[in-house]
């Protein structure tokens, strides 16, 4: 993503088409959205979980290299 105006993120701003990406290593291993994210703990995901969970799974990427296999 290139975004098409300037973009104001917290103290940085983001000139006019810069080329914008998320990383999957750092969302996955993010200790504020999956508590102990190196240990395998399936149950995480059952019960009331923190909404951000699902925002920041994204092992089939995003936007046009998302998995073609989701509905």
């Amino acid at each position: 993503m290139a975004p098409d105006s300037e973009l104001h993120y917290k103290e940085w701003i983001i000139p006019k088409n810069t080329p914008v990406a998320m990383s999957v290593y750092n969302m996955h291993y993010d200790s504020g959205v999956f508590p102990d994210p190196f240990a395998y703990k399936p149950e995480r995901w059952l019960g009331d979980i923190d909404p951000r969970m699902n925002r920041y799974f994204v092992p089939w990427s995003k936007g046009s290299r998302d998995c073609p296999g989701k509905k």
